[in-house]
């Protein structure tokens, strides 16, 4: 309990308003509700004797507990969606389907204060699940499986090292949970699954911040650094032609100085969603890093069909207008193809030629 809330803290104080951290937030509130109901539960059953009002009090925090993991495993499943790009969770859609395999197992839950299908409390406050605990832990855990799976399948196209294992950990959930429940089995009294979720908590924790410390933050695209070891992986494990994209902003500096910088900014983080959305139809999503100023790189491994369909869409997602706007925005593209025994300089100082040569051409 005081591992997550030092978690929950420390993500309020440091993460920024991004989907992914924002869903972060929600699981970690999710689960510390759980955990710290299953403490009171525990507080008054074992410890404080509050009489009269003794078992009531036991039904109200077990059932929260019950049910704020369920909430706490939705806000795993939003996070877990924004890593495979779909974000389906968080469509703000009260109709929005996803949410029905969590409402189910919450109304069961409150349905149980009358019929004790899942669990009762005894008069002298001794907990004991019953037969619909079992398939109550299976459905939740079957649930959290079906979008692991898909995280496993997705994690087939990224090209991030880091950004696949993270993937991965973040797969791993729902065998956390089943681990957790299967030991859970030796000890009803045991909160094995609370310890069990809390290590798989501190894990993401710790694999999303090794991502965010790579991250450009206006433009939420991969760094310099992150870049160049990412140039220096590839290098060594690319099974097709790689190629490498430099992409400068036409006439920046003038958007600068007649609409101001903070418009400038906006026009870079256009620009990186334009990025996204050329990217995004491969099934070997290239890499996306921002290299400095008004400077991106996209490193694409693929045939010369794919690169010619990258530079396309990059050209015309970029063109597409915001109806604010009173500038048009549009790129110049520089482009390096890897041959062997070049370094990563190399590579990188070969595509900016090539943009150096098509932004010389267009001013003469």
């Amino acid at each position: 309990m005081v591992v997550v809330a030092l978690l929950l803290v420390w993500y309020k104080l440091t993460a920024g308003g991004s989907t992914p951290e924002r869903w972060i937030r929600y699981m970690l509130s999710g689960f510390l509700t759980a955990f710290t109901s299953n403490f009171l539960f525990n507080l008054f059953t074992r410890i404080i004797d509050i009489g009269k009002f003794g078992l009531p009090v036991a039904y109200t925090f077990k059932t929260l507990f019950h049910i704020f993991l369920i909430v706490g495993l939705f806000g795993w499943c939003g996070y877990a969606d924004t890593e495979t790009g779909k974000q389906s969770y968080a469509r703000r859609d009260k109709r929005n389907p996803h949410y029905i395999p969590f409402i189910i197992p919450i109304l069961v839950l409150l349905i149980n204060l009358k019929t004790n299908w899942i669990f009762e409390i005894t008069p002298d406050l001794v907990y004991k699940r019953n037969w619909m605990y079992q398939g109550l832990m299976i459905y939740q855990i079957c649930a959290a499986s079906c979008l692991s799976i898909s995280l496993v399948v997705h994690n087939r196209f990224e090209q991030e090292p880091h950004k696949m294992r993270h993937i991965l950990v973040t797969a791993s959930f729902p065998i956390a949970m089943l681990v957790g429940w299967s030991m859970s089995l030796f000890g009803e009294y045991i909160p094995i699954i609370c310890a069990s979720v809390t290590v798989e908590l501190l894990c993401l924790a710790l694999g999303n911040s090794n991502i965010r410390i790579s991250i450009d933050k206006l433009t939420n695209v991969n760094n310099r650094n992150n870049l160049i070891g990412f140039i220096t992986y590839k290098i060594k494990n690319h099974s097709d032609n790689l190629y490498l994209l430099m992409i400068d902003v036409d006439r920046f500096k003038s958007i600068n100085d007649n609409y101001g910088h903070l418009v400038g900014d906006y026009a870079l983080v256009r620009v990186s969603k334009a990025l996204k959305l050329a990217c995004a139809p491969f099934e070997k999503r290239p890499y996306i890093a921002r290299f400095g100023g008004d400077e991106f790189i996209v490193v694409l491994e693929g045939g010369e069909e794919d690169l010619n369909r990258l530079i396309k869409q990059i050209n015309d997602e970029v063109r597409v207008q915001d109806e604010d706007t009173e500038y048009e925005l549009s790129v110049s593209i520089g482009i390096a193809k890897y041959e062997e025994s070049m370094t990563y300089d190399a590579f990188i100082e070969q595509a900016d030629i090539a943009l150096y040569k098509i932004k010389k051409s267009r001013t003469a």
